[in-house]
């Protein structure tokens, strides 16, 4: 979010001055958001296979939060005591 946030902010203080850029620079800035597209899809599927490590190695959440679940199946580390 922070990202987002950072590239939105730099575009919109560029865009009045845009045009006035020299070309060097705009070049870079352009590099910039290309590299930054780049890394926010590596970050992205980054966090999903971590979602799926995560999720092979912690039991599946039940739906009932609170009390007593019908059938509970699993074993008794993961299950609070009571």
């Amino acid at each position: 979010m922070q990202l987002r946030g950072a590239a939105m902010a730099l575009a919109q203080a560029l865009a009045p001055v845009a045009g006035a850029l020299e070309p060097a620079a705009a070049q870079r800035v352009q590099a910039i958001g290309r590299q930054l597209t780049l890394v926010r899809d590596q970050l992205a599927r980054v966090m999903a296979l971590t979602e799926r490590q995560a999720a092979s190695l912690l039991p599946p959440v039940e739906g009932v939060t609170y009390g007593p679940s019908s059938g509970a199946a699993g074993a008794r580390i993961y299950r609070a005591p009571g």
